[in-house]
């Protein structure tokens, strides 16, 4: 988590004016909490350059961040709570037990030669 103070004065920064570009993009990897978000008010200082093409990545990341931490706090789920994808795709063993595959025959060449003769 990021301390109130960095975020603080990334946000005085970019409100001055000073290297703008530089700070959203600090701001935007750090992992700010939304206590945070809302005591600076970061969402209504920093809607307002959402149309700068240059900050418009950075930005969009920081809110969409936000909004997610925001959404599982309603939801009742730890905020820091991070999905493992492979979870997902893991398939269960009880399933995987019952599922035996019959083993294929080959047939050699031989027989092969023997049936196609035979129709």
């Amino acid at each position: 988590m990021a301390s109130i103070e960095v975020v603080k004065h990334l946000l005085s920064k970019i409100s001055e004016g000073s290297e703008i570009e530089a700070n959203t993009k600090a701001l935007a990897v750090l992992d700010i909490s939304p206590t945070i978000a809302k005591e600076l008010k970061i969402v209504d200082e920093l809607t307002p350059l959402r149309g700068s093409t240059l900050l418009n990545g950075a930005i969009h990341e920081i809110l969409k961040k936000l909004e997610g931490k925001k959404e599982r706090a309603v939801n009742g789920e730890e905020p820091m709570k991070i999905k493992r994808r492979s979870s997902s795709k893991k398939t269960l063993k009880a399933k995987r037990m019952f599922e035996k595959k019959e083993p294929k025959k080959k047939d050699s060449a031989i027989w092969r030669k023997l049936k196609r003769t035979a129709q």
